[in-house]
């Protein structure tokens, strides 16, 4: 969630990029919330 900054902060430390946000994408506790989407591209993968 882009109010989730301690999380947003680990997956940036691990190497993860930010790809984008999702906007009213998840239901929680009867609300509809934003989701960011965060990704790592392994770089021993030549495939």
């Amino acid at each position: 969630m882009p109010q989730n900054i301690g999380s947003i902060r680990v997956l940036e430390k691990a190497g993860f990029h930010k790809e984008g946000l999702s906007k009213q994408n998840v239901k929680i506790n009867g609300k509809w919330e934003d989701h960011l989407h965060f990704a790592i591209v392994n770089p021993n993968d030549t495939e």
